[in-house]
């Protein structure tokens, strides 16, 4: 596997980028700091955006009140499609998810729900498979049309897990008030260093049975504090079949990855990949993946990735 930058665009009054998903030529943006879902056109051009929640903060919400939203997805409902966007969970704050309606040719408006999923915090929390006993940190989602995966990301300490939960249990838990509160399946890995640093699970996106993975490396111990980035990775998950029969998941996530350095003309990326989402499919041997990137001042960049086989 080879995966190389072959295009970059600062994305201008977007702060703190954290989250993309290209749904039917738009791309959507979230960022961790921001109470804003930005929607744009392939070309960049700012289309709308879109109000999750109400802040006086117009551009940038101080760290101690943000809600830290870090992991978006696509699910579809009732046969429309949502972005389904969480909170870290690092903190009380950030126990919050949205659920966005995306429009339709019949409705143009975006229709916005938020939720305060402090018990389902509270469960992964408790998971020791899930943080290593350290805060919870989720930093990606992705979905396929069964399952929810999430992924907790480990800085120096922690556990870098994935974690999948069944579509018909969350949904239904999300919206309809169930008091079932889904449990996940959970599986963890080890990813590599660079330059001494550990990497964490930053970005996830799942597109024709594999799941695409980002890690980044920040020298830092906690879920909160921010650190020194030494770079990101790429990596693939070929995902197998859900065992319906013997009712686990245990073939559905592998237990070997690809995983490898991002050329950025020559060199190794040394940027912080927040979220991935696939953009299109150049062929069977070619994917062309979009990225956004936080450098922690607040200045996000768009990144355009192939990734080749």
């Amino acid at each position: 596997m080879q995966t190389k930058v072959i295009k970059k665009a600062v994305l201008e009054n977007i702060p703190s980028a954290s989250g993309v998903e290209v749904v039917d030529g738009m791309i959507y943006i979230i960022g961790d700091d921001s109470k804003y879902l930005f929607k744009l056109k392939y070309n960049l051009e700012l289309l709308e955006k879109v109000e999750l929640f109400k802040s006086d903060e117009e551009y940038k919400i101080p760290k101690n009140e943000k809600p830290d939203l870090e992991c978006m997805t696509v699910v579809t409902i009732n046969n429309f499609k949502h972005l389904l966007i969480f909170g870290s969970g690092s903190t009380d704050k950030r126990n919050k998810v949205f659920l966005v309606k995306l429009p339709t040719k019949y409705n143009k408006n975006h229709f916005v729900q938020q939720f305060d999923l402090t018990e389902f915090y509270k469960l992964l929390q408790s998971n020791y498979e899930i943080t290593g006993g350290e805060s919870l940190n989720l930093e990606a989602a992705a979905s396929d049309e069964q399952h929810l995966y999430l992924f907790n990301r480990a800085n120096r300490k922690g556990n870098n897990a994935v974690m999948v939960i069944k579509l018909e249990e969350f949904i239904p838990y999300l919206c309809e008030g169930s008091q079932l509160v889904p449990f996940p399946f959970v599986k963890s890995y080890q990813l590599p260093e660079i330059a001494g640093v550990p990497s964490g699970f930053s970005g996830a996106s799942v597109f024709e049975k594999r799941l695409y993975f980002t890690a980044s490396a920040e020298d830092s111990d906690n879920a909160y504090l921010d650190g020194e980035v030494a770079g990101s990775l790429l990596g693939i998950l070929e995902l197998g079949e859900f065992d319906y029969l013997r009712g686990g998941m245990n073939n559905l996530l592998p237990n070997q990855f690809q995983i490898g350095q991002i050329d950025d003309n020559g060199q190794l990326y040394k940027g912080k990949i927040e979220s991935i989402s696939i953009f299109e499919a150049e062929s069977s041997k070619e994917t062309i993946a979009i990225a956004v990137t936080d450098n922690d001042a607040g200045d996000s960049e768009l990144l355009m990735i192939s990734v080749s086989f």
